[in-house]
């Protein structure tokens, strides 16, 4: 199912902040008259302003791609490392957290592509490089040896081990299996590409919508991100469809192998290298210094609406991301949700989120932050706790009312994530916004892995393993009871940092204005250094121990 985070929306925030950087970018002599009459408005020019250029095609395309691969890579964890090779719960849970981190690196793209120009060039050099590395690993993925899958007889995966016949045994490949862990730090490395390419493409849209005239400002970007949503779909599909196969956990006899497939989707990406280059506009400019940067970003860590909005969003964001590392086995030994079905719930998912954003934009902008998240917070955990304690108890183990019910989940989550968003744009002062709103969103997205990887953590003296859950004991029920009530009463102290937040989005002005505190600033750096360097270590550890 789709994460409860929106690290491929929240994106979008961080880059709107850097149009007071760019805006500080130095061009080269003689440059200074080509890039007045390319980007300079005036009223006649905006009568006459539009969309439809090569220049505003380039960007959409960046989306699509990124969409499209984004849709992609997260999309074949369950499919092949749960369903073909069989992997633990601590590994999944290891896997999707590998494939997250690389979006808590975003304030580090956005200094290189403002500040470290390739060529005299800020954008079109790091969209060449974010697509190499993702085309570089998709190819690599595409050449692993992939051994043969756990069950190599599908109909024995849904046998409870004790029935197991002499030949049904020998069918099982239970041997070590190398080209998993390197597939994930393929997906890993490939994550790392697609979101430096995400994070320059944000940059260049909201640099584009600004010379957009007021009468249609914002259409550039609506286009971009209904864009990559409809990328999303197209890759849930296409993994759903030719990851269905029965050795995938699903039911069709036609099926596209892991490499296959990851062979298709470099070609796919292919033309994007031309179109990066030659339909991106930008003019050549100097290195910035990188000094002036850092200072607004320190300066930003030590006044306390940023020390307490990133407290919060990284507290809270753990407690809310707290998982338990039998929900994927469950899926599939309990549920026995296909590959296919799993899909069709993502895409009712995507709609479902872009809605809630709609609507709350719309009708929501006045509600209380503190209250809209507590009753968010509540609503879910009723809802999750309702399937998923059901399922365990045997008590309705529909794979569809399985997958549905996270949907729900996903509409109070988003209205909390969005007004927790909008209300960082209440931040008084010029000149620091973008330091502002990268941290912000970095932490935001570095919160949701390191979450999981302390779920990983904390269930591991449970003897929770595909074997025990297929046996389907009363014993390994209360052992998931207990690992579900921890993550739920956890989830529950994700509201104990509330006070961190202002009542209402318009009073984060008053603690803007607030007092300074160097040594807050410093253990705001100090523990979220050591959260991401955690997470890594230990996700890596989980992934090169097992495969």
């Amino acid at each position: 199912m789709m994460v409860a985070s929106f690290p491929f929306l929240s994106s979008g925030s961080l880059s709107e902040s850097h149009s007071t950087q760019s805006q500080r970018s130095r061009p080269h002599k003689g440059s200074v008259d080509a890039l007045e009459s390319k980007y300079s408005l005036t009223l006649s020019d905006q009568r006459n302003f539009n969309v439809c250029t090569n220049e505003a095609l380039g960007i959409i395309i960046q989306y699509a791609a990124v969409g499209l691969i984004y849709g992609m890579i997260p999309g074949t964890i369950y499919p092949f490392l749960q369903n073909y090779y069989n992997m633990e719960g601590p590994e999944i849970v290891a896997a999707r957290s590998l494939c997250l981190l690389p979006w808590s690196f975003r304030i580090v793209y956005s200094i290189l592509t403002d500040c470290v120009p390739i060529g005299g060039y800020r954008r079109r050099p790091y969209l060449l490089l974010g697509w190499s590395l993702c085309i570089a690993m998709l190819l690599l993925m595409a050449f692993i040896e992939v051994e043969p899958p756990y069950y190599t007889d599908p109909s024995v995966r849904f046998v409870l081990p004790k029935r197991y016949t002499q030949d049904q045994k020998e069918s099982i490949h239970a041997e070590t299996r190398p080209s998993a862990s390197k597939s994930i730090m393929c997906m890993m490395w490939t994550a790392f590409g697609y979101v430096l390419v995400d994070v320059t493409a944000d940059i260049m849209l909201v640099e584009f919508t600004q010379r957009e005239p007021d009468s249609i400002r914002g259409h550039t970007h609506s286009v971009a991100y209904t864009v990559r949503c409809i990328a999303m779909i197209v890759a849930n599909c296409i993994t759903g469809i030719c990851f269905n196969g029965k050795e995938y956990g699903g039911t069709f006899d036609f099926f596209l192998t892991f490499p296959e497939l990851m062979f298709c989707f470099a070609i796919f990406l292919l033309p994007i290298f031309p179109m990066a280059w030659f339909l991106v506009y930008e003019n050549r400019f100097e290195a910035r210094p990188i000094r002036p940067y850092l200072q607004d970003i320190w300066i930003a860590l030590q006044t306390r609406f940023v020390y307490q909005s990133l407290a919060f969003k990284f507290l809270s964001g753990v407690c809310s991301n707290f998982t338990s590392v039998a929900l994927d086995p469950m899926q599939m030994y309990w549920l026995k949700v296909t590959p296919f079905m799993e899909k069709i719930a993502n895409v009712v998912s995507l709609g479902s989120v872009a809605v809630t954003f709609f609507s709350v934009a719309k009708y929501g902008l006045q509600w209380s932050l503190r209250k809209t998240i507590i009753g968010s917070v509540f609503i879910s955990i009723v809802l999750d706790s309702l399937r998923t304690l059901s399922a365990t108890w045997n008590y309705i183990r529909n794979p569809w009312l399985w997958l549905f019910i996270p949907i729900l989940e996903q509409v109070p989550q988003a209205i909390s994530f969005i007004l927790t968003t909008y209300a960082a744009l209440e931040i008084g002062g010029v000149g620091r916004e973008a330091a502002i709103y990268g941290l912000l969103t970095t932490v935001s997205s570095l919160a949701e892995p390191v979450g999981q990887t302390i779920s990983k953590l904390v269930n591991a003296p449970f003897c929770i393993t595909n074997k025990v859950i297929q046996e389907d004991s009363d014993e390994i029920r209360m052992q998931i009871t207990i690992t579900l009530v921890i993550k739920y009463a956890t989830q529950l102290v994700a509201l104990a940092w509330l006070p961190l937040l202002p009542l209402k989005k318009q009073k984060t002005t008053r603690l803007a204005a607030g007092r300074t505190d160097q040594v807050i600033g410093l253990c705001t750096i100090g523990y979220l250094l050591m959260a991401l360097l955690g997470s890594i270590a230990s996700n890596l550890v989980s992934i090169f121990t097992t495969g």
